[in-house]
């Protein structure tokens, strides 16, 4: 076997960097002979670098099974409203405009720290429930870029109580018990609570009571 390792050759050149000798040494790629040049303190330096990336990336995916990934995995939110972002939303008349930009102006204010609970009212139709669960996207995807992931929950309230109703009738082989419904609505860091077909819409941020 051949041994590369006799093949490097210690230059007089320096590293810009570190000031320690280069290494060059030749490599083989697609059928070509090429030839480098390294300094070893870079290298070890890089190879830490990859190792902490690596670590950092675990840890954030661990963080984000309580936080960031709460929203797409544990949302009870249809499929043709999974795509909902406030740049596809339609608006049209002057009450679905109006409807935008307050509700665009309401995740800037949760974004900004703001607590408390917002209503969002309109006839059938108006897109309550596309810019609803646009805001939560947003909220979510805010918090993850800045480094503190925070867990956001969308639900619809007629599938929340189908799912408990279904647990009154199968009892251990629910999918969703009473009290679990209770502590997965209550210990999200933001809530938002969609009835669809009705008028209302409620989000909330820590909220303290089950709306």
């Amino acid at each position: 076997m051949e041994n590369h390792l006799d093949k490097i050759t210690v230059l007089d050149e320096l590293c810009e960097k570190h000031g320690t000798p280069l290494w060059q040494f030749p490599y083989t790629s697609q059928g070509q002979e090429h030839i480098s040049k390294m300094c070893q303190v870079c290298t070890q330096e890089q190879i830490a670098m990859t190792g902490q990336e690596i670590l950092e990336e675990a840890r954030n995916r661990q963080r984000y099974v309580t936080t960031y990934d709460v929203l797409m995995r544990d949302s009870t939110v249809p499929e043709e409203l999974r795509g909902a972002t406030f740049e596809n939303f339609k608006a049209e008349t002057a009450e679905e405009k109006q409807l935008l930009e307050f509700a665009r102006g309401q995740v800037k204010k949760y974004t900004q720290g703001m607590t408390g609970n917002t209503l969002i009212t309109g006839q059938t139709g108006i897109g309550k429930s596309h810019l609803s669960f646009a805001m939560a996207k947003t909220i979510n995807e805010h918090y993850k870029d800045i480094g503190k992931p925070k867990s956001v929950l969308f639900v619809s309230l007629t599938e929340i109580i189908k799912q408990i109703k279904n647990g009154w009738n199968y009892g251990k082989g629910a999918s969703l018990t009473e009290f679990d419904a209770v502590k997965q609505l209550t210990s999200v860091d933001f809530l938002i609570l969609d009835d669809l077909g009705a008028k209302n819409h409620y989000i909330t941020r820590r909220c303290v009571a089950w709306i």
